[in-house]
Parts: C-alpha cells; sequence; structure tokens
C-alpha cells in the first residue's frame, strides 16, 4: 500500500485522481498493509497510483515539516473518534510514514520530521481522541459499566480535565522534544537515534 509513495518526484496531481484514490480507500482497507508487503513493491498498479497521487498531492502543497506534522496530527485526532487505535496505526500510519521520510531527507535536524517523534505524539494524541466528544468511545466503555449511576454528560465532564492534561502534554513535549528522547538515549545512548 506504502510502496507507491514517491515524494521526491513532483507531478501534478489533479483533483480527480486525488478523489479517485479517496474513494478507493475502503479497498485498500480491507487488506490491512502487513512490514514485509510495505518493503517490497505491489503488484497492484493502482495501489501504487493512489499512493503517487497522495504523495504528489501532499508534497505539491508545499507544506513545511512542522505545518505536515500538526496536519498529520490533527487527521489522526479526527480518526481517533469513530476508529479504534489498531486501525489507526495499522492502517493510516503507514499512509504518513513515508510522507514524513520524504520530508526527513529533507530537513533531518528538525524534530517534526523524526519518525519516533511523530509516534510519540500521535500516542498521546489518540489517548486525547478517544477521551474527546463527540465519540470518546471510553465514555461508553465507562457508562456501560456504571450503568445508570452517572450520566453521561457526567462522565464527559470528568473527561474534560484529561484532555486538557494530555493536550498540554502534547505542547511541553513540541517544546521541550528532549523529554521524548530521555529514557531511551539513557537505554540506548544518544547515537541510537
Amino acid at each position: 500500500m506504502c510502496a507507491g509513495f514517491h515524494v521526491t518526484r513532483a507531478y501534478p496531481a489533479n483533483p480527480e485522481s486525488l478523489w479517485k484514490c479517496v474513494l478507493g480507500v475502503p479497498e485498500l482497507v480491507r487488506c490491512p498493509p502487513m512490514p514485509n508487503r510495505m518493503a517490497q513493491p505491489s503488484s497492484d498498479s493502482r495501489r501504487n497510483d493512489c499512493g503517487q497521487v497522495i504523495g504528489d498531492f501532499v508534497t505539491n502543497l508545499n507544506l513545511t515539516p512542522e505545518a505536515f506534522f500538526w496536519v498529520a496530527q490533527f487527521l489522526i485526532f479526527l480518526l481517533g473518534w469513530p476508529l479504534e487505535w489498531t486501525e489507526i496505526t495499522i492502517i493510516f500510519l503507514p499512509l504518513f510514514l513515508p510522507l514524513l521520510a520524504g520530508f526527513h531527507v529533507r530537513f533531518p535536524d528538525n524534530i517534526a520530521t523524526s519518525p519516533f517523534f511523530f509516534g510519540i505524539m500521535a500516542a498521546i494524541n489518540q489517548q486525547t481522541s478517544f477521551l474527546s466528544p463527540p465519540v470518546a468511545m471510553s465514555a461508553y466503555y465507562l457508562k456501560g459499566v456504571v450503568g445508570k449511576l452517572i450520566t453521561l454528560n457526567e462522565i464527559f465532564q470528568g473527561m474534560y480535565p484529561f484532555m486538557a492534561i494530555q493536550i498540554v502534554a502534547m505542547l511541553v513535549l513540541w517544546i521541550f522534544p528532549q523529554l521524548a528522547y530521555f529514557l531511551p538515549d539513557l537505554v540506548y545512548g544518544a547515537g541510537s537515534r
């Protein structure tokens, strides 16, 4: 599915071909990507063409690494409403990673292009989206456990402080990214980046 992303080539992506790819996403999602499949080019030309179209579309937007980072995080947040973390991680994050790699080639010292940092922020972001209305799956899980003792509105009101804490944590990590790298650097050394 991701073999078609070539962010170094700049073809003009027309809206019609992008729309065909968007409509074709359910077909691509039926077969979740596997690690060995991602490393090899697909024989299905439509998968490669859609990857190329999406990659070209994002490349032609001329986003800065920071803008791409936050747009991707916003999309992950929106996807967290209807989907579980497994679907986002297995299906949608592989769509972002080749684009992130393209930005990393051009901006290797920018924290917004670090795959590790992107993954840490995506994990916190998914936790935040699970707490936020309108869907907030964790609220419905809790409501199923407590029954009629607490209303759904009371559960949502109790979740807002935790959402705020996670948003502040994301901002603190963005300002001080060395916090995310502290433990890996301690265990594996700073050269493991």
